[in-house]
């Protein structure tokens, strides 16, 4: 009886401790960003975190998983469930998820939640140096109704690029699992209204040669633009490595060479 009261009023302290400090949060930390293009990677690793001092990744946090999972499932605080639960198996798999962590594994999952279809969410990994977007390109729905999304899953892992294509569906308790090969056909959900196309750029840019040079010296440095051919002439594969450090930085996937871009890349314009 008494190891009862105590595990119950532990369960109660930790969901009260939630409830108040991460479901009270602005909007932007239950999305983590992703509804904004990008995946917040170093707050959801907070919130992942195993420390000790972390109530989620605590014995108390794992005390109160089945309280929390029925207070805030059908609540505000759905976004965070998610994350409680983690993921219901690896969202992207193959050589991808492989070289993911469970916050790279939980960004995936974010975005699934969050970001409208055709949308990428970019995010990098500050451990391993990674790069990896997420795009949710159809919405679909599951033999019971449930909410399922195509998605690919796309990465820059050791300077070589990666692609993968998955359907999960969204369970009870929030969290998104992915759809077995040979299970029951998904039926198509209402289409939202689809995000306009970004442009692909293939014109040069308004810098000098010298400034499309260390572009690419910079971009190489940091594993986006892979080919040896560093020469300063620009062109439709420098463009596409402009393209993915945008992305991964959350900032516009125009290709092209603005202030944003080089500020981002260090780079200062004459």
């Amino acid at each position: 009886m008494r190891a009862t009261a105590m595990t119950s009023a532990l369960t109660r302290s930790v969901a009260l401790a939630l409830a108040t400090g991460l479901l009270a949060g602005p909007a932007q930390a239950q999305s983590f960003g992703t509804d904004q293009r990008y995946c917040d990677h170093s707050a959801l690793s907070q919130v992942l975190s195993t420390s000790k001092s972390n109530l989620i990744g605590s014995a108390a946090g794992a005390a109160a998983g089945g309280l929390l999972g029925s207070q805030f499932g059908k609540s505000s605080g759905k976004g965070v469930v998610t994350v409680l639960g983690v993921v219901g198996g690896a969202l992207a798999g193959g050589y991808i998820g492989r070289s993911m962590d469970d916050t790279d594994q939980n960004c995936v999952g974010q975005t699934l939640e969050h970001a409208p279809a055709n949308q990428p969410v970019a995010w990098q990994n500050p451990g391993s140096g990674s790069s990896y977007w997420a795009t949710p390109t159809a919405d679909l729905r599951g033999p019971n109704g449930e909410p399922c999304r195509n998605y690919v899953t796309e990465a820059v892992v050791q300077g070589v690029p990666q692609r993968t294509e998955n359907t999960a569906c969204k369970q009870a308790d929030g969290s998104w699992i992915p759809v077995a090969q040979g299970a029951a056909p998904l039926a198509p959900a209402p289409a939202p209204a689809p995000a306009p196309a970004v442009a692909r750029p293939e014109a040069a840019p308004a810098v000098s040669r010298d400034t499309v040079f260390q572009v690419q010296q910079r971009l190489h440095d940091l594993g986006f633009y892979v080919r040896d051919n560093i020469d300063g002439n620009w062109g439709p594969r420098t463009a596409q490595a402009v393209k993915n450090f945008q992305r991964s930085k959350g900032l516009k996937p125009s290709g092209a060479l603005d202030l944003d871009t080089l500020a981002a890349l260090d780079l200062r314009t004459q």
